[in-house]
């Protein structure tokens, strides 16, 4: 038996973390003799003096954005060496922030990934902004504040991002759950011509939002597994770019929160062979209530946590 593990969706299969609790560590205070105050304010700016060179490396790889890779390492060095920092120690902080970087965009997108899966949207979605109807500040902050309610009144979820180009007008793409009745305007069917595709396009449109918002695109999910991941990776490109930020619905859980049996153990996976494969219709119980079946229907009924 396994209480209290984290169970999340990779796509495929269920995936169990077993519950380790972490032990506390006790913090020795130790008195510091007079004759080593000296040498302990010196370590202080020390510290100081780091933390300002690594401010400093992460400020020169922001202001490259609009370079890649190597090119835009050697940029950022070449920046740092106007500040009179040593040619290694510049190139060292540069790819301190690059490795830094990239884990942030890994652990974002595997967060992304998780929460995706686990809740079974069922629209792609895009909004742009209509400099005829709002300013670029109140349509950002009256659609997430719009979605904000409509998923306290009526249950929606999303997620998504904030596609800002110099070159274009702001967009969200997202992820959008709307309950079976709870759809608020219509969807109707539009035709346009795009600059992008060079051709004329056809794509659905929600009323309400195009009222208020302007310019939107609903595309429904079908059950097919590829379309749902199209739509994930196609959001998931802006991450990889930008580096920009996901914008998340309330309380959207990344695992569920459930007993686990051994019989339920199908193999083993991860580091140390950490996390358990769980087979699809694995029987399941959370606090007591025997679940069964991991259905639509049986996960919401499940007691979930956010991440």
């Amino acid at each position: 038996m396994y209480p209290g593990a984290k169970v999340y969706y990779d796509g495929s299969h269920y995936i169990a973390i077993p519950y380790e609790p972490k032990p506390k560590k006790r913090k020795i205070y130790k008195k510091v003799p007079p004759s080593d105050l000296f040498e302990l304010i010196r370590d202080k700016e020390k510290e100081i003096s780091i933390e300002q060179r690594e401010t400093e490396a992460k400020k020169a790889y922001d202001e490259l954005s609009n370079l890649k890779g190597q090119e835009r390492v050697d940029a950022a060095v070449e920046k740092l060496k106007e500040k009179c920092i040593p040619v290694e120690e510049a190139r060292a902080l540069v790819e301190k922030e690059k490795e830094r970087r990239q884990r942030r965009i890994s652990e974002k997108k595997k967060r992304f990934y998780r929460k995706a899966f686990l809740n079974e949207f069922n629209y792609f979605v895009t909004f742009t902004y209509d400099d005829k109807k709002r300013t670029e500040e109140s349509f950002k902050k009256g659609l997430i504040v719009k979605l904000c309610k409509l998923k306290k009144k009526y249950g929606w979820k999303y997620a998504g991002v904030w596609e800002e180009s110099p070159n274009d007008r702001i967009h969200f793409h997202g992820l959008l759950y709307v309950p079976e009745g709870t759809m608020i305007g219509s969807i109707e069917k539009r035709r346009d011509f795009t600059v992008k595709l060079q051709r004329m396009h056809e794509y659905y449109v929600n009323t309400y939002f195009e009222k208020e918002f302007g310019r939107n695109e609903f595309s429904e999910l079908s059950q097919n597994p590829m379309a749902y991941e199209i739509a994930m990776k196609y959001i998931l490109k802006y991450i990889s770019k930008t580096d920009a930020k996901f914008i998340y619905s309330r309380n959207l859980p990344m695992y569920l929160i459930s007993d686990i049996n051994e019989d339920d153990e199908l193999g083993r996976i991860g580091v140390d062979d950490r996390k358990i494969v769980l087979p699809d219709d694995f029987e399941c119980w959370d606090e007591g209530e025997y679940l069964g079946k991991m259905s639509k229907d049986i996960k919401a009924k499940m007691r979930t946590i956010s991440s």
